[in-house]
C-alpha cells in the first residue's frame, strides 16, 4: 500500500484511529489532496494544517474538528457537520458546502473567496477579519454570529438571517443583501457601498458610522434604527420605512427618499441638500437644524414636523401638509410654497426675505 492511500484509509477509518496516528507521526505530512470520504464519523479530528483542496467529504461529521490552517480550496463540503469546529485560518476559496452546520465554527481569517455556502447555518460563529468576497451565502442562517471585521464585498447575501450580528467595520461594498435580515444587529463602522439591500429588515439596528452612499435600499425596513453619523448620500431609499429612525448629524445628500415614511424620525443637523422627499411621511419628526437646500418636499407631508432653524432655501413644497409645522428661525429665500403656506401660529416667524415674495 502506497503512502497516500495508507493516510486516505486511516483517515476514513475515524477520528480516533486516525488522532492517534497522528500523534505519534508528528513528523509525517499526511497527503490527502482530492481525498474521498462520504458520510465519516470526524469529529474532534486533528486535521490542522492539512492540504485537503478538492476533497469530497460530503455528509462527514466534523463537528470540533481541528483544521486549523487547512487548506480545503474547492473541496466539497455539503451537508456537513462543522458545528464547533476551528476553521481559523482555513483556505476556504472555492468551496462547495451548500446545506452544511457549523453552529459556533470559528473562521476567524478565514479564505472564503468566491465559495458556495448557501444555506449553511453559522449560528453563533465567529467570522473574525475573514474574507469571503464574491462568496455565495445566499440563505445563510448565521443568527448572533461575530462579523466584526469581516470582508463581504460583491457577495451574495441574499435572504439571508443575520439577526443580532456583529459586523464592526465589516464591509459589503456592492453585495447583494435583497431581503436579508440585520435586525438588531451591531453594523457600527459598516460599509455598504453600493450594496443592494432592497427589502432588508434593519429594524433596530445600530448604523453609526455606516455607510451606505448610493447603496440600494428600497422598501428596506429601517425602523427604530441608530444611524447617527451614517452616510446615505445618493441613496435610493424609496418606500423605506425609517419610522423612529435617528438619523442625527446624518448625510442624505442626494438621497432618493420618495415615498418614504419618516414618522418620528430624528434628524437633528443632519444633510438633505438635493433630497428626493417627495411624497415621503415626516410626520411629528424633528429636523432642526437640517440642511436641505434644493430639496424636493412637494407633496410631503410635514405635519407637526420640527424645522427649527432649518436651511431649505431653494427647496420646493409645492402642496405640502405642513399644519403645525415649526419653521422659526428657518431660511426659506427662493423656495416654491404655492399652496403651503404655514397655517399654524407656530410658523409666524418664518423669515423670508422681502424681495422673495411667496407665490
Amino acid at each position: 500500500m502506497d503512502t497516500e492511500t495508507l493516510h486516505m484509509e486511516i483517515l476514513a477509518s475515524g477520528a480516533d484511529r486516525w488522532n492517534a496516528w497522528r500523534a505519534k507521526h508528528l513528523e509525517i505530512v499526511p497527503k490527502l489532496q482530492g481525498v474521498a470520504l462520504v458520510n465519516v464519523d470526524l469529529a474532534w479530528a486533528d486535521l490542522r494544517g492539512l492540504d485537503l483542496s478538492t476533497a469530497d467529504l460530503r455528509q462527514v461529521n466534523l463537528s470540533g474538528a481541528d483544521l486549523r490552517g487547512a487548506n480545503l480550496q474547492r473541496g466539497r463540503l455539503t451537508e456537513v457537520n462543522l458545528s464547533g469546529a476551528d476553521l481559523g485560518e482555513a483556505n476556504l476559496r472555492e468551496v462547495e458546502a451548500i446545506d452544511s452546520l457549523a453552529v459556533g465554527a470559528n473562521l476567524a481569517r478565514a479564505q472564503g473567496q468566491g465559495a458556495r455556502l448557501e444555506g449553511m447555518d453559522f449560528g453563533e460563529a465567529n467570522f473574525a477579519s475573514a474574507n469571503f468576497e464574491g462568496a455565495t451565502l445566499a440563505w445563510l442562517r448565521g443568527e448572533r454570529a461575530n462579523l466584526s471585521g469581516c470582508r463581504f464585498d460583491r457577495t451574495d447575501l441574499s435572504g439571508a438571517d443575520l439577526t443580532g450580528v456583529r459586523c464592526k467595520g465589516a464591509t459589503f461594498v456592492e453585495a447583494n443583501c435583497r431581503g436579508a435580515c440585520f435586525w438588531g444587529a451591531d453594523l457600527t463602522g459598516t460599509s455598504f457601498l453600493a450594496a443592494e439591500v432592497g427589502g432588508a429588515n434593519l429594524q433596530k439596528a445600530t448604523l453609526i458610522w455606516a455607510d451606505f452612499k448610493r447603496a440600494l435600499l428600497t422598501g428596506a425596513d429601517l425602523r427604530g434604527c441608530e444611524a447617527k453619523e451614517a452616510n446615505l448620500s445618493e441613496a435610493d431609499c424609496r418606500g423605506a420605512n425609517l419610522e423612529g429612525i435617528n438619523l442625527t448629524g446624518a448625510n442624505l445628500e442626494w438621497a432618493i427618499l420618495t415615498g418614504a415614511n419618516l414618522k418620528n424620525a430624528i434628524a437633528i443637523d443632519a444633510i438633505l441638500a438635493g433630497a428626493n422627499l417627495r411624497q415621503a411621511c415626516l410626520v411629528n419628526g424633528n429636523f432642526t437644524g437640517i440642511k436641505a437646500a434644493n430639496g424636493l418636499f412637494d407633496g410631503t407631508t410635514l405635519a407637526g414636523a420640527q424645522l427649527i432653524g432649518a436651511d431649505l432655501r431653494g427647496a420646493d413644497f409645492r402642496d405640502t401638509d405642513w399644519e403645525a409645522a415649526d419653521l422659526k428661525g428657518a431660511r426659506l429665500e427662493g423656495t416654491k410654497l404655492r399652496r403651503s403656506a404655514p397655517a399654524s401660529p407656530r410658523t409666524t416667524t418664518v423669515e423670508v426675505p422681502a424681495n422673495k415674495p411667496l407665490p
